[in-house]
């Protein structure tokens, strides 16, 4: 099994020179699970990958402060809020695949309670699913389940 990787740019306070930019390099590199440390004395932000199974965020704030600079409060609740809050690709993709189930089911239950897409002179399409008991039950049901994998994808 791969170890999934994150990017991320950490803002690190108290470089001076290229002598502190290899001190922080070192320290990071160092830390499991982290790797392709790149740290810019200009905008004073260490970018990096990183395994979340292996490394957290404080750890390796903990790092750059073992080495005399500081990696400031409010920059790692922000980033860890940031990590939880956009998630990798392959999530985007099931929350996607998901809603274009929850579409077509939707769409194909109407068209079996309409009669079928042939249908003339009778009511179809959303008027008809909503005037339904039967369609109106289905539909919030359909709507419950994706509000609650919403939820619980960015609100865990």
């Amino acid at each position: 099994m791969t170890a999934i990787t994150k990017s991320l740019n950490l803002p690190v306070q108290g470089m001076t020179c290229a002598s502190c930019v290899s001190h922080v390099e070192g320290a990071l590199k160092e830390l499991p699970g982290v790797s392709n440390v790149v740290v810019n004395l200009a905008t004073n932000k260490a970018s990096l990958s990183y395994d979340p199974a292996r490394v957290t965020l404080t750890d390796m704030a903990r790092a750059v402060d073992d080495v005399g600079y500081v990696v400031p409060t409010a920059g790692i609740q922000g980033l860890s809020i940031r990590q939880e809050a956009f998630m990798d690709i392959g999530t985007l993709v099931l929350i996607g695949i998901g809603i274009v189930v929850v579409l077509v089911v939707v769409i194909v239950l109407d068209l079996l309670l309409a009669g079928g897409a042939g249908t003339m002179g009778m009511m179809h399409g959303t008027a008809m699913m909503m005037s339904n008991p039967i369609g109106q039950g289905i539909l919030l049901v359909l709507l419950a389940i994706l509000g609650v994998l919403v939820y619980a994808i960015f609100f865990r």
